[in-house]
């Protein structure tokens, strides 16, 4: 991995890039007791954490506590999510809803009919990416103006058997990543992550029952709201399919970069842990979903280098629960109706020990809603969506942080990273929803949240075109938006293409000063453009 950039080491903590503000700098930390060069006994928890963890203990059922058994048993650690071999393609969900639906049977099911259209036991594809954003508009003191080229090889390569009840498959598939960034300063990136995963299934006429263990691309939300991204996992899936039920739950780390190769390797990795039951297709309902997950954060007391020692940052630690729905009606009468939920609570800690915790942790309670009305007509498909995230009353000034945040987050649906209004990619000083593309940081709950309205029409030709207009309306800490975006594509059996085109402009809905208090003025409108384009070949 190769960069061009200036890198400024701080005693603090880690750096929320999208903000210019330090993730550790905060209202709790006392600047004489964070110094580097200072070592201290973190080794006993307060008090509120251990009684937090007791109530944990009670949450889950009985089907995710014989999960989590047999998860142990593979990764030592204890989630409802889905692994999917077709995720390079994601950009293809921006022309479908933008949302992927998890079903809980993981990629047993998948495999299993990739043998019956292409039967051996070896086999081999490879997949070509090229993405690619150019952003314009806004003030010189908003940064507005950015761009990124991303090329990504990635082959694969594996076994598979299939007995007459029994599956299992072995594969290896390398995601080597090129990319320059353009933010100010030109920044050339060369990383690489992987799958390699051991899958195993087994099938009766009433159940079918598969484990996943290794590393590979994991979703916990069909948004993209939560989480999406590589870690490393056991999982273990149940279908039973008279009753048309499935469950799942997954034990995981992961690190706090986009790929392994950019991993700080004086991070401990965070956990998460947790469950979903689905209910599958039937006349009422296409698929609904109910999720908990408990994300954790390690803590790291304050290392002071030497000539054979890296230095490393206190790091606040916490944890989190995330729990909430996926519903996707059937269609009646060409209607369908889609609803999402997500409730996050939890703290993170900043004291530095467990004697100098007192009135030093920052809680959490936030939540995350969204609902979208599609219409199907021969001639075309009518939607109309919006979501709501809510906000942190007061930014950095109390100890509450109740804006919503994922894990880590690369958003789909309502526009996902073709809409300027939704991924808000400028700098802040009230804090962003969602990370930018290709960037990754912890959860940031001190943020003002975004209130979204979607209506638009799509139009596809001969199952391969498809052409996508859609208008946005926001309210948020940038002010009151509205945006158009036109999207069209082009999908073949080998290859597909897709460009989005969008232009926002936003009230900031506030006054300036001029040289004094006493002389302000409104805020002038501004306006930015944004085009997005994705190509790929895959055989």
């Amino acid at each position: 991995m190769i960069r061009r950039r200036f890198l400024f080491k701080n005693c603090k903590g880690d750096s929320a890039e999208r903000t210019g503000l330090s993730a550790s700098d905060n209202k709790f930390q006392n600047g004489r007791k964070s110094q580097c060069g200072e070592k201290r006994n973190l080794l006993s928890p307060p008090r509120s954490l251990s009684r937090q963890n007791q109530k944990l203990q009670s949450v889950f059922p009985a089907l995710i506590v014989f999960s989590f058994i047999v998860i142990f048993q593979i990764l030592q650690v204890s989630v409802g999510a889905e692994s999917y071999s077709r995720y390079k393609l994601d950009d293809l969900l921006l022309l479908k809803d933008g949302k992927k639906e998890l079903t809980g049977k993981g990629r047993f099911d998948e495999t299993e009919k990739e043998i019956e259209t292409k039967p051996g036991n070896f086999y081999f594809n490879a997949t070509g990416l090229y993405r690619g954003l150019t952003q314009k508009g806004g003030t010189q003191e908003e940064q507005a103006d950015r761009s990124f080229s991303r090329g990504i090889a990635s082959p694969e390569v594996g076994f598979r058997n299939k007995g007459e009840r029994v599956y299992h498959k072995i594969l290896i598939s390398p995601f080597l990543q090129y990319e320059e960034n353009v933010n100010g300063t030109k920044t050339t990136t060369r990383g690489a992550d992987g799958e390699l995963l051991w899958i195993a299934g087994w099938e009766s006429p009433l159940f079918r029952i598969g484990l996943e263990a290794g590393r590979g691309y994991q979703r916990l939300d069909r948004n993209g709201f939560l989480f999406v991204g590589f870690l490393n996992y056991g999982e273990f899936q149940f279908h039973w399919k008279s009753l048309g039920i499935t469950a799942s739950a997954i034990g995981a780390q992961l690190q706090n970069s986009p790929l392994y190769t950019e991993r700080d390797r004086n991070e401990s990795p965070r956990r998460i842990s947790g469950g979903s039951v689905q209910v599958l297709e039937n006349s009422i309902v296409q698929n609904f979903r109910i999720f908990y997950y408990l994300y954790k954060e390690s803590r790291q007391e304050v290392v002071k280098g030497d000539l054979f020692l890296n230095a490393s940052p206190f790091r606040p630690y916490g944890q989190f629960q995330y729990y909430g729905f996926e519903f996707a009606s059937a269609k009646f009468f060409g209607l369908r109706f889609d609803a999402d939920a997500i409730h996050v609570t939890g703290s993170r800690q900043y004291g530095l020990d467990a004697y100098r915790s007192y009135q030093t942790s920052q809680s959490t309670n936030a939540n995350l809603f969204g609902t979208k009305l599609v219409w199907e007509r021969p001639e075309a498909s009518y939607f109309l969506g919006g979501f709501y995230s809510s906000k942190d009353g007061d930014l950095r000034t109390d100890r509450n942080s109740d804006g919503y945040a994922g894990i880590r987050t690369d958003p789909r649906g309502y526009g996902g990273k073709t809409s300027f209004l939704l991924m808000e990619s400028l700098l802040l000083q009230d804090g962003a929803v969602f990370s930018e593309d290709g960037t990754v940081s912890k959860p940031n709950f001190e943020n003002k949240g975004i209130r979204l309205v979607q209506l638009g029409i799509q139009k596809s030709w001969e199952q391969k075109w498809t052409a996508q207009g859609m208008i946005l309306s926001s309210s948020s800490p940038m002010g009151h938006g509205w945006e158009g975006i036109l999207t069209g594509g082009y999908q073949s059996e080998y290859s597909y293409i897709l460009m989005s085109l969008s232009y926002a402009y936003v009230d900031p809905q506030r006054e300036k000063r001029i040289l004094f208090e006493e002389w302000r003025t409104k805020e002038e409108i501004r306006e930015y453009s944004r085009i997005y384009l994705s190509a790929g070949v895959y055989f």
